[in-house]
């Protein structure tokens, strides 16, 4: 125990030590999240736009799907053919179409169609219990039409956060680097002591979870109250995926600093590179590229950890919808395992001929 806390010591007089280090963990995520606010200012705060939906003409003998839908003023309700919906799906005319059996078809399952399936669930459920469904009010749990951000500005704010919680990639390399002898002075020190490897790593990787973690939670803490932005309200989900979130990231940088003939510069690049080019393409930068790999790479967003993280944080925190959530843990944490997998077996038994 004794020994555990000196080496945590020493990783935190060593990281505050390095100040490149503490402006990339601390500053550098609350100056991008300042120029998202300042170059989407006039776009934070706005009513959310009408979700065009078809809706079957038939009907049932005891209510009208369509006359339901359209008392409701975040649908924009188009009553049509069931062979005219399917034709204005394919020309992304209409979000999804509601059929006589209160079914939906659509093109991509999306925060649009997540809203019309919310409604529709509600709905069915309400007509099902024998209820009066023309005077319900079924966005209030789903939609807050006064007071919920634009979808898309919000949205690359839990890309950052996403993006903010990969950034132990950076110190899964210096762990990787600091173990196998040939790469650092440091690293053939350690291999000639009796100090485990998996105790080293376990313990940095822990110090490194805890620092990184702190940098997500500031973050978070500057969006939502010195910005203004709502960004969390239910925390525990939200720290979750946060934390998932850092193992990821350390474990695919130790992954990636296990690959042999390659300088630690080659290796950070690596990472940088992986988590830019994720959060990018899961609409952390540029909202529109996510819809279009949606429409291009329907799976590719499904098993991207960025977009599992941000497409979580928006259904927790704005939708209060949490049916992929486990789906995504999942995900995450078969990643996790695979990752810690193939370091230990890399790493089980090393030996050197000299140092």
């Amino acid at each position: 125990m004794r020994a555990a806390l000196t080496q945590l010591k020493y990783y935190f007089l060593r990281f505050i030590r390095t100040p490149d280090t503490l402006f990339y963990t601390f500053g550098l995520p609350l100056i991008l999240a300042s120029l998202y606010f300042f170059a989407s200012s006039g776009l934070i705060e706005g009513d959310i736009e009408a979700v065009p939906i078809g809706v079957t003409t038939e009907s049932t003998p005891f209510y009208s799907y369509g006359e339901i839908l359209s008392n409701i003023d975040v649908l924009d309700v188009t009553m049509m053919s069931e062979e005219e919906g399917r034709e204005r799906l394919e020309a992304e005319e209409i979000e999804a179409y509601v059929k006589q059996d209160g079914n939906l078809l659509m093109n991509e399952s999306n925060v649009n169609t997540s809203i019309v399936k919310s409604i529709m669930d509600q709905v069915k459920q309400t007509t099902a219990m024998g209820l009066d469904a023309l005077n319900m009010d079924y966005t209030t749990e789903f939609v807050k039409m006064e007071s919920t951000p634009s979808s898309y500005i919000v949205i690359m704010f839990f890309g950052l956060i996403a993006m903010v919680s990969l950034y132990g990639g950076f110190y899964g390399v210096q762990i990787s680097t600091e173990i196998l002898a040939p790469l650092s002075s440091l690293a053939s020190r350690l291999s000639s002591t009796p100090l485990k490897r998996y105790r080293y790593i376990g313990l940095n990787a822990l110090n490194a979870v805890l620092v990184n973690f702190a940098a997500n939670i500031i973050l978070i803490i500057y969006i939502q109250y010195v910005l203004g932005i709502q960004v969390v309200n239910h925390f525990g989900y939200s720290l979750l995926l946060i934390f998932l979130g850092n193992i990821f990231g350390i474990m695919l940088g130790i992954v990636v600093g296990l690959i042999p003939k390659l300088k630690i510069d080659g290796k950070t690049q690596i990472v940088v590179a992986s988590t830019l080019i994720l959060t990018f393409i899961a609409g952390g930068m540029v909202p529109g590229v996510k819809q279009f790999v949606n429409n291009t790479i329907p799976w590719f967003n499904t098993v991207n950890p960025v977009n599992i993280i941000t497409e979580n944080f928006y259904r927790i925190n704005l939708l209060k919808d949490t049916t992929i959530l486990s789906q995504g843990i999942l995900i995450m944490a078969v990643y996790i395992i695979l990752m810690f997998a193939f370091s230990v077996y890399y790493l089980r038994g090393k030996r050197y001929d000299h140092l």
